[in-house]
């Protein structure tokens, strides 16, 4: 059937909201402004009831004119027609729009068209969101649907540049939103960027590091003044998310950032086991700068401790059960490294319960203890670091002994993992039955035990 209602109480904001929540009912309608007549084609008994809700929902009322079987001669009318007869340019705009998507002849695309507008309808009278809010959803949706579909330039950008993104709706504690500053940290061959969200507030303790606008970070533009990088936030972005750039980090703010970054995505901590750390792949004929040289005591050092060394039985020569008389272990089965690292060192992992000294004192005496040269740096230095990392890996090490020691200055990261693995590997050679056991083991594998058995003065 088909309804001509005179709307009464009309009010134009309330009418446009109810135009829009009607435009993709199941039926036609068309709006005599100057008569304040609505005409609504095959409409069914069920979609009158809704019709009704809706405009108690405005705050508006009807008079039903007639309930004819009138053919759809009204609604045939041009769509430009209907337009001019709307109450205000958005709603002709509003309802050209409706008739370009009737023109696609798909029952599904309406039907979406009008949920959608539903959710909207919904947000704004149950959730109470304000027309200013729910514009600016819409408007990053249409955004997002442009940087998908359209061509787009996106802007040069370098690492340290500061720019701001695109970052479209985000749920809850989710970094979002049409224009979020961030810092570039790394692009990847395929051209997405890796990047940190700079906020001008930080709550909860979250790990960041501080920009100042003239000490750390430069800006072309007066309404930057620095903020906080979040470090535990970091995204792969299209580079179309890309408004522009509007900053430049510093070299050692840049710097700082890439060493700190890595510290904050590590989820080893999930395992419950040890595990061998052999992750990195060794590099062959990489030559280590000299950026700590092994001194004369240190070579005297380490002769005198190969010579102290008991000869036990070759590889071939181990049986699944044998006796070493050096350190009486009896070896019936595959031991944890743990247990054989105890078994093997005693003496060293007891004195770890000893609180008496500071903790370099204490980590002298440990390497001592295990025949670790002390005059090693950075081997010493491991130790220390191991005391303060959650979870020791070479490339946290080889970060931390260069950043609180200097060490390995003229050396990249590679080669400094490569210096830590070659000078543990040349100790760890002088015990045979933990190469047989656990031959991929590990610096890192010794720190995590040692920190778990070292009592904290």
């Amino acid at each position: 059937m088909n309804l001509t209602l005179k709307i009464v109480e009309r009010e134009a904001v309330s009418l446009t909201d109810l135009l829009i929540s009607m435009c993709f009912g199941n039926y036609k309608m068309q709006f005599e402004s100057e008569k304040s007549l609505l005409h609504i084609y095959n409409v069914t008994d069920e979609a009158v009831d809704k019709i009704s809700a809706l405009f108690n929902a405005h705050g508006l009322s009807f008079i039903p004119l007639d309930k004819s079987e009138d053919s759809l001669q009204a609604h045939n009318n041009s769509i430009s027609e209907t337009a001019q007869n709307c109450p205000d340019r958005n709603t002709r705009r509003l309802h050209e729009s409706v008739g370009k998507i009737q023109t696609l002849h798909s029952t599904n695309i309406e039907r979406a068209c009008a949920i959608l507008i539903e959710t909207f309808y919904t947000l704004a009278t149950e959730y109470n969101l304000t027309n200013l809010y729910i514009t600016r959803l819409i408007t990053l949706i249409r955004q997002e649907l442009s940087l998908k579909f359209y061509s787009k330039e996106s802007p040069n950008v370098s690492i340290g540049d500061i720019v701001t993104c695109n970052l479209g709706i985000g749920l809850r504690e989710e970094i979002s939103g049409p224009q979020v500053c961030s810092l570039v940290c790394s692009q990847e061959s395929t051209g997405q960027l890796f990047v940190l969200p700079v906020v001008k507030h930080v709550t909860n303790n979250k790990p960041c590091i501080k920009l100042t606008r003239g000490d750390n970070v430069t800006y072309s533009d007066d309404y930057y003044n620095g903020g906080y990088i979040l470090l535990t936030r970091g995204m792969y972005i299209n580079p179309l998310r890309v408004n522009g750039i509007v900053g430049k980090a510093s070299d050692d703010l840049l710097i700082q950032v890439l060493f700190e970054l890595p510290h904050h995505y590590d989820f080893t901590h999930i395992f419950t086991r040890d595990i061998d750390d052999d992750s990195i792949p060794e590099i062959d004929n990489l030559d280590i700068e000299a950026s700590e040289e092994v001194t004369h005591v240190d070579t005297m050092l380490m002769s005198a401790a190969n010579e102290n060394v008991v000869e036990v039985a070759s590889e071939n020569e181990i049986s699944t059960e044998e006796v070493i008389e050096e350190n009486t272990i009896k070896v019936t089965k595959k031991p944890s490294l743990e247990e054989l690292l105890l078994q093997t060192f005693p003496e060293a992992f007891a004195e770890l319960k000893n609180t008496s000294g500071d903790d370099q004192e204490r980590i002298e005496k440990f390497m001592q203890a295990i025949n670790m040269p002390t005059t090693r740096a950075s081997l010493l230095y491991s130790f220390h670091v191991g005391l303060t990392i959650k979870t020791p890996e070479y490339l946290y090490i080889a970060d931390e002994i260069f950043i609180k020691y200097g060490l390995f200055k003229h050396s990249t990261r590679t080669e400094r993992v490569k210096a830590l693995k070659k000078f543990f590997n040349d100790w760890v050679k002088q015990y045979p039955i933990i190469k047989k056991y656990y031959p991929n083991v590990s610096l890192p594998a010794l720190l995590r035990i040692f920190k778990k058995h070292y009592v904290i003065s």
